[in-house]
Formats: structure tokens, sequence, C-alpha cells
């Protein structure tokens, strides 16, 4: 992910905690149970990404298959 200004961002999990904690307003350890919960249904997962420095980060992605599967997301047009 490129932030405005190009850096590269990393989403760790522990920066995604803090991210969305802030974000909304809601405590970490709620979010750290949610995330948690979606890593443990397949939806986030975790793989690693190389730093411009060339060390490897371990990263979260999301599976947007299974978040549609889930009802999480939807892709499709509703009328």
């Amino acid at each position: 992910i490129n932030s405005k200004n190009d850096k590269k961002i990393f989403p760790t999990f522990n920066s995604t905690v803090k991210a969305v904690s802030s974000y909304f307003s809601v405590a970490e350890n709620n979010v750290r149970t949610a995330l948690q919960e979606l890593m443990e249904m397949g939806v986030i997962y975790k793989t690693s990404d190389r730093a411009a420095a060339g060390n490897l980060v371990r990263v979260l992605r999301v599976d947007w298959n299974k978040a549609e599967q889930s009802g999480l997301i939807t892709t499709k047009n509703k009328v």
C-alpha cells in the first residue's frame, strides 16, 4: 500500500490494530479480537513483503473472495 507521499505502508497486525483503534475510537483489545477472528475465518491472512531496505516484513492481506462469501462485503450490484 502506498501513502499520499508515495511511502510504502506495511499493514502489520499491530500497526493495523493501532490505526483502526485510533481512527474509530475503539479500544485496541476490541480491534485485536476482531482482527484475530477475521484471521481465524481466513478473511485476513499474514504474508511477507519486502521493504525498501531488503528485509522481509510480515504484513496482513485480505482474501476478498472469502470476505464476500462470509457476507462482509458484496461486489454485486443490488437492485
